[in-house]
C-alpha cells in the first residue's frame, strides 16, 4: 500500500516538472513567434518583455 502511494506521488512529481519545462518551452516559443510576426521590434520592446516576463516567473 505504501509503496503504492510513494509511486503515485513520483509519478505526479514527474508530471508536474515535464509540463513546467513543457510551459517554459511554450512560453520561449510565443516570444519568438511574436517577434518574427513583428519583424520590426525594438530592443526596448525586448528589455521590457524580458523585465516583464522575470516579474511574472519571481510573482
Amino acid at each position: 500500500m505504501m509503496e503504492d502511494s510513494v509511486e503515485s506521488i513520483s509519478k505526479l512529481i514527474n508530471a508536474s516538472t515535464q509540463f513546467s519545462q513543457l510551459y517554459g518551452i511554450l512560453k520561449r516559443t510565443d516570444i519568438s513567434i511574436e517577434v518574427q510576426m513583428t519583424k520590426t521590434i525594438s530592443i526596448e520592446d525586448i528589455r521590457s518583455k524580458i523585465t516583464a516576463l522575470k516579474r511574472k516567473e519571481e510573482g
